[in-house]
């Protein structure tokens, strides 16, 4: 005798990020999203807008007041500890906001899987791309 449909479907388990709705909690031998799936995923990204909202407008005053006479003068203004950390940070924020945004993106809108594997490693050359330009930066004001 067959199971009704909605009994099976409350047999199958559920997998959200790395642990399972039945069965103890346990691995489910399936595919399992990455960390940063989910509520912690939501969560992440609005702490990264909130950072970034007020990080962008202090560093705007930042700028606006730094003495600017020489490059000189400039580089010591960027890399003064005030201004270099939270600017560390975010950008940190920025990567994880615009890494979960995407990856958003891409899981909601592109079902196919070759394409989206394709889409995944673009996405991921460009965020290394930027990494790259903004760790050159910063070597620039350090020096």
């Amino acid at each position: 005798m067959a199971k009704p449909a909605a009994k099976r479907a409350a047999i199958r388990p559920a997998v959200i990020g790395v642990v399972c709705r039945w069965g103890g909690g346990g691995f489910c031998g399936s595919l399992v999203m990455n960390v940063l799936s989910g509520l912690r995923a939501h969560v992440w990204q609005r702490f990264s807008a909130w950072y970034l909202m007020v990080y962008f407008p202090l560093a705007a005053l930042y700028w606006w007041q730094a003495p600017t006479e020489s490059v000189a003068q400039l580089q010591a203004a960027m890399s003064h500890w005030l201004f270099l950390w939270p600017s560390l940070l975010a950008f940190g924020l920025l990567m994880v906001h615009a890494w979960v945004g995407l990856r958003d993106v891409l899981l909601d809108y592109l079902p196919r899987r070759a394409l989206q594997a394709g889409l995944w490693l673009w996405a991921l050359v460009w965020l290394l791309v930027l990494a790259d330009g903004v760790f050159l930066a910063v070597q620039l004001v350090a020096n």
